[in-house]
């Protein structure tokens, strides 16, 4: 009796650490199924993950995924557009100098060094070429330059007019904190960790650009070009059959 006593036992714990084992395969499972859902599935508001850029400012970690803001979905298309601020520099290097959207460097790093380094062959396939028509200023209509044709671009004034007309869609998505590695390369922070922003459409000189201020307000002046502020890279991206 004693012997069989002690087999109960051993057969009783055998089965608690079978149950925790289940247990755990479980909340594994449920845990990757939420993770996130099918990008053919989403839905205007949500947010998702594409690519993968430095973020936390250690670059001994590696890249981090890259949180995206459905801004809109048009048939198998989405607008995306980075729910944080994820990188600062200036609109363009030389002060003073006349530039456009076009002529920007801002332009040229967005679709050449960003997109190269942030996104594999297979994700760059599903960023659509978009053709961007820039408006002048609407005070003293300052040009805004010839239409470009771009994979990743920044939202103008007009955007603005469409997201983030209302004081609620101010307060988000117009919002947005800088990633460290934002902060680290001089963006503009208050003690909310919210950054001012870029949007490609030109200020009252033709050396400056409009920028989102820590309120989620465009600043329809702008600031100089060659002044450092956060990045809030947009795209438009295909998500049939994925």
């Amino acid at each position: 009796m004693e012997g069989r006593g002690w087999l109960m036992i051993l057969t009783g714990r055998r089965k608690f650490f079978i149950f925790l084992l289940l247990l755990v395969l479980c909340c594994t499972a449920v845990f990757l199924w939420r993770d996130e859902k099918p990008h053919g599935k989403i839905a205007k508001g949500d947010v998702i993950t594409f690519g993968m850029y430095e973020q936390d400012g250690n670059t001994a970690n590696g890249a981090e995924p890259v949180e995206w803001l459905v801004l809109d979905r048009i048939g198998d298309e989405a607008l995306l557009l980075s729910a944080s601020c994820i990188e600062a520099m200036p609109y363009n290097d030389t002060p003073f100098a006349p530039v456009t959207w076009e002529t920007s460097a801002l332009r040229k790093w967005l679709n050449v060094d960003f997109l190269q380094s942030a996104f594999s062959g297979e994700e760059r396939s599903r960023i659509r070429l978009t053709r961007n028509q820039t408006e002048p200023q609407a005070v003293v209509g300052t040009s805004g330059g010839n239409e470009t044709d771009d994979y990743v671009f920044l939202l103008d004034a007009t955007d603005i007019s469409i997201y983030m007309s209302d004081s609620e869609r101010r307060q988000y998505p117009g919002k947005a904190q800088a990633t460290e590695q934002a902060a680290l390369h001089g963006a503009k922070t208050d003690k909310l960790h919210l950054a001012e922003w870029w949007l490609r459409s030109p200020g009252v000189y033709e050396f400056t650009a409009q920028f989102v201020n820590f309120s989620g307000e465009p600043h329809v002046s702008g600031a100089n070009a060659d002044m450092v502020y956060a990045v809030r890279p947009a795209l438009w991206i295909d998500i049939g059959n994925h």
